[in-house]
């Protein structure tokens, strides 16, 4: 087992890690037009407020998983943001930019007070089973999360290349 001293790192770093990922996606979306949030690359990808919907229903349906606990966002995040859905492409079907935005930030930050409060033992503890090929143990979750947000913010980066924006460096 871990020292307190290297717990704490890796804490740190998983803190860090999920708020520079979430931190660059939301840099990318700052520069989408509210009439440019369900333009996908090539007509066919993932669009903003789907991937913004998205986040917000990943971390609260695994902090779901992980704590035994209900999700705190509504059954209408989970039929239009959970894995498998598909972007509809009519802003009309989703929440507001504002509410999604809103959604994703409280969301993360359930999930940084969830990583917040594991203790040394709780580091390694095995994840449930749907969640073992994404993270196999409680400290690999928000490793996890921050490469998820950063495969759909290649997503958005071909967005704004198709709305002719201009790159966002991390």
């Amino acid at each position: 087992m871990q020292n307190v001293k290297e717990m704490y790192k890796i804490q740190e770093i998983a803190f860090e890690r999920m708020a520079w990922s979430l931190g660059f996606v939301k840099t990318m979306l700052g520069g989408i037009a509210d009439d440019q949030l369900i333009a996908r690359a090539g007509g066919t990808g993932n669009h903003a407020l789907w991937i913004m919907g998205h986040y917000a229903t990943l971390d609260d349906d695994i902090l779901a998983m992980v704590t035994g606990s209900s999700t705190e966002l509504s059954e209408k995040y989970g039929k239009l943001f959970s894995n498998g859905s598909e972007p509809i492409d009519d802003a009309s079907a989703y929440p507001s930019r504002n509410e999604l935005a809103e959604a994703m930030r409280l969301a993360r930050e359930r999930m940084t007070s969830w990583v917040r409060s594991l203790n040394e033992s709780d580091l390694y503890t095995p994840v449930p089973e749907p969640l073992l090929p994404f993270a196999p143990n409680a400290i690999s979750i928000p490793f996890g999360i921050a490469a998820h947000d950063m495969l759909h913010a290649g997503q958005l980066t071909s967005v704004r290349a198709s709305l002719g924006l201009p790159r966002v460096h991390g």
